[in-house]
């Protein structure tokens, strides 16, 4: 794999991931029972209270009139990852940061809103995050029950707005997810993933071609590239492969590893440590075709792009080995959602 690669590529717009969110999405929880209440608004806005448990989420609220600006509190667990958006503007991104760091894993950031920013009548205000994992209860004291989500909100102006309704998208079938091979912890709330973009069989023939990760995107939010390729390793040779990628400080942003519809590979770039992500025969195929999805989400106004992104042996290991490794059985675009 290298930077002549054919890529398909997908520019989601932020909006674009719950634009189309049936009603089934829809936010209708004003209570919890966990012990860790809402700092602030009229709902809910606790993944788990609608049957999202992992991955990436898509909140999106409405509210109409001149808010002034809105203030957030969104939990994820450790070095989780936002970005906001106010209709077609972006407001802004942050990531929390590590257990041997400081260890933050909410974030309550403050927007102003600008009038070019606002619409005469319905609003929109997105904010997709994703999850690091839930909390254990070391100290016994519920802490394995803190949300992951938005724990409070509120819009600021002087004459009381708040928001009408809010939607969030999550893994496509929630709790009841139907690919029962990869698991519940395979996919989250992308568009890409809830339309199984990442699956092999999927189409996508209408995708752009003129562009790779390795140009990236000049502004925030998420892009989608789906390649294929074949490899043809002998029967005979035991060759580890590995995905390889860099880690980069100054355009903060995320990535997704897709093989074959198997989620194999989690990039944080300003992060780490974890920069190389093996993939064992049998999810990848040694001699046939293989599909590869990759999501870049790029954090901050400036965009960003994969350094490297490449493909590598770890090494030729002749031996006696007979067998034939053939692909794990898991179901295709067609089972799962057509």
């Amino acid at each position: 794999m290298s930077e002549g690669q054919n890529w398909g590529v997908y520019r989601a717009s932020f909006h674009s991931h719950v634009v189309s969110a049936p009603s089934k999405y829809r936010i209708y929880k004003t209570s919890t029972t966990r012990p860790q209440q809402p700092s602030a608004g009229k709902f809910v806005l606790y993944s788990s209270e609608y049957g999202f448990h992992a991955g990436q989420w898509v909140w999106r609220g409405h509210f109409s009139g001149n808010a002034t600006g809105v203030q957030l509190s969104i939990q994820g667990g450790f070095s989780f990852g936002y970005s906001a958006f106010l209709n077609t503007h972006f407001l802004g991104s942050g990531q929390g940061s590590s257990h041997s760091q400081d260890g933050v894993d909410i974030l309550s950031p403050s927007f102003n809103f600008t009038q070019d920013q606002l619409r005469d009548g319905d609003n929109v205000l997105t904010v997709i995050h994703d999850s690091t994992g839930m909390n254990q209860d070391y100290g016994i004291n519920d802490e394995h029950k803190t949300p992951r989500g938005i724990r409070g909100y509120r819009l600021l102006g002087d004459n009381g707005i708040e928001f009408d309704t809010w939607k969030v998208a999550g893994n496509f079938g929630g709790e009841n997810a139907p690919d029962a091979v990869r698991g519940p912890y395979n996919e989250g709330g992308w568009w890409f993933e809830r339309v199984g973009a990442h699956l092999p069989g999927f189409d996508a023939s209408t995708w752009n071609t003129s562009c790779t990760p390795y140009q990236g995107r000049s502004t925030p939010g998420v892009t989608v590239y789906r390649t294929s390729f074949s490899l043809n390793i002998p029967h005979d040779a035991d060759v580890p492969l590995a995905f390889d990628l860099e880690l980069d400080k100054i355009q903060p942003h995320r990535v997704l590893i897709y093989v074959n519809g198997w989620q194999f590979g989690r990039l944080i770039s300003s992060l780490g440590p974890q920069t190389s992500f093996p993939v064992p025969e049998g999810i990848l195929n040694h001699r046939g075709n293989n599909e590869v999805l990759i999501s870049l989400w790029a954090l901050d106004s400036g965009g960003a792009r994969l350094r490297k992104l490449e493909l590598n042996k770890r090494g030729t290991f002749s031996s006696s080995k007979t067998a034939t490794v053939s692909l794990v059985k898991a179901p295709n675009w067609e089972d799962l959602r057509a």
